[in-house]
């Protein structure tokens, strides 16, 4: 029978000793790096949660307190993934495995999560998002229209930019209403709430 001297990997770590394990943090940061600056699919996103498990050895808990530290670039992934979000369409798919793996957001990551809006706000994004938001202040519910549901919804992206040849930051606005010309005409008028970088 042979002896073996290895030490055997944990079976329990805190959040705080998997940020400190500069190996795990690369692991983690490299599996997100698959996910933060494009749309990842559904297949794609899930194995970054089941890599993101593993690294935290399995912990529920520990790993919903680790990815929401600013651990990538001074960020948490949520914030990665709205700015990024900018040229797709729909709801990225890692954001909704966050959030569902995730019961309660903390302050850092809520105030994390409204920086990413104010850079680069989108009204579906923020919508996903608004009710975890607890301890920041939102939006107020923009104004419905009579026509309902058939009116279709009203949808902004905003995005930072900056105009090299003058040194300007400025902020670009994508407006999307369906039907524009007929709320005016049957509501009277039209009011949406946003956020946007001052």
């Amino acid at each position: 029978m042979a002896l073996t001297t290895d030490t055997p990997p944990p079976l329990y770590l805190t959040a705080s000793q998997v940020l400190q394990d500069e190996t795990r943090v690369k692991r983690l940061k490299a599996s997100f790096c698959d996910g933060l600056f494009s749309l990842a699919s559904e297949e794609e996103a899930k194995l970054i949660m089941d890599e993101s498990s593993r690294i935290c050895v399995g912990s529920a808990r520990v790993m919903s307190e680790v990815l929401q530290t600013k651990f990538f670039l001074d960020h948490t992934p949520f914030y990665w993934i709205i700015i990024s979000h900018r040229t797709s369409t729909g709801i990225p798919p890692l954001l909704e495995q966050l959030l569902e793996a995730i019961q309660e957001l903390t302050v850092d990551a809520q105030e994390d999560i409204m920086e990413g809006l104010r850079r680069q706000f989108n009204s579906d994004l923020y919508n996903l998002v608004k009710g975890r938001l607890t301890d920041m202040e939102t939006l107020p519910i923009s104004s419905i229209s009579f026509l309902g549901e058939k009116a279709g919804q009203v949808t902004v992206k905003a995005q930072a930019a900056k105009l090299m040849e003058y040194g300007r930051h400025t902020q670009v606005m994508d407006f999307n209403i369906p039907r524009f010309f007929d709320r005016l005409i049957v509501d009277g008028e039209l009011s949406f709430h946003f956020f946007s970088l001052s």
